[in-house]
């Protein structure tokens, strides 16, 4: 997996696109840092066929928070930005919320985050 690091946005605004996006990592995802409701995942897919965004869910069970993961389709040529906005996402042992991508091709990712 590899580690994004967040980029924070700001009242005089950011450039998306510098520095550049990173390629998707195939098969074991990527993972970033993330707060609830105040940090995206940016996921760029550039490739010819639609592909599925998988937030991995980290719940335990019998603590009361959802264990569904998130998917979430980007079509082909498109681009989504996905909100974090469940905890059960976040690894409590890390702060890590970890992505997986069903292709890589042309696909590219990165991670944004709203100031506190």
């Amino acid at each position: 997996m590899a580690l994004l690091t967040a980029r924070t946005l700001s009242g005089t605004g950011l450039n998306p696109a510098s520095p550049a996006l990173a390629a998707a990592t195939a098969t074991t995802g990527d993972t970033f840092a993330a707060k609830v409701n105040r940090t995206f995942l940016r996921v760029v897919n550039g490739g010819g066929s639609p592909i599925n965004v998988t937030i991995d869910s980290q719940a335990v069970a019998g603590v009361g928070l959802s264990q569904t993961d998130k998917v979430v389709a980007v079509p082909n040529g498109e681009e989504r930005w996905i909100l974090v906005d469940n905890t059960a996402w976040i690894n409590p042992d890390t702060g890590l919320v970890a992505a997986v991508c069903s292709v890589v091709t042309s696909v590219t990712v990165g991670a944004y985050s709203v100031p506190n």
